[in-house]
Formats: structure tokens, C-alpha cells, sequence
């Protein structure tokens, strides 16, 4: 699967895209795949490039809090209560809530 972020580097900075594979079981939460990428010691993006750890939101992860909320696949939802398993296709694409920075 690929996990592609919308990321940036600072209040002040552009926004860019940046994409992840990851290659676990697909039967877990998004925030869970967030962490297996960040599990790794290096994180390297698709293009082999070196990449920041994955930063984002998070509390409870019992979806309660709304913490993790942010827009997958175009659809504001929470990262702790969505799987990869329910996303169709190939790709699992993450953006901020438009309201935030």
C-alpha cells in the first residue's frame, strides 16, 4: 500500500506530498500504519529519499477524544478508528483538516 502526506516542514513553509509503502497487514488503524512506518530506525519515502518521522496528532486512540482527526482518502474521519483494510485501492492518501495549518 502506499501512504502518501501531505506534510510540511514548518508554520511558515509549504506544504508538499511525500509518499510512504507500506507493506504490513492491512486489517489495522491508520494510526497504527503511521506507526509501523515510523517504527523503522531510518524512515526512507518511495523515492528512497530520507524522510522526517511522520508527526501527527493523537490521545486516547479509542476514538473519543477526535484527536487524530484528519482528512483520508478526501474524507474527514479519525485515524484511530479507521482501517487500511476499509480504504479502496492501493493507495491511502492523508492530509490535514482544512481548518488547521
Amino acid at each position: 500500500m502506499i501512504v502518501k502526506i501531505k506534510r510540511q516542514s514548518g508554520p511558515n513553509a509549504a506544504a508538499y506530498w511525500q509518499s510512504f509503502s507500506y507493506d504490513g497487514p492491512k486489517h489495522v488503524t491508520v494510526s497504527a500504519v503511521l506507526d509501523a512506518l515510523n517504527y523503522t530506525d531510518d524512515l526512507f519515502d518511495t523515492d528512497g529519499a530520507p524522510a522526517p518521522k511522520i508527526r501527527w496528532e493523537c490521545s486516547c486512540m479509542q476514538a473519543m477524544c477526535g484527536g487524530c482527526a484528519m482528512v483520508i482518502n478526501g474524507v474527514p474521519r479519525l485515524a484511530c478508528a479507521t482501517y487500511a483494510d476499509e480504504i479502496k485501492g492501493n493507495e491511502l492518501i492523508l492530509e490535514p483538516l482544512s481548518k488547521f495549518p
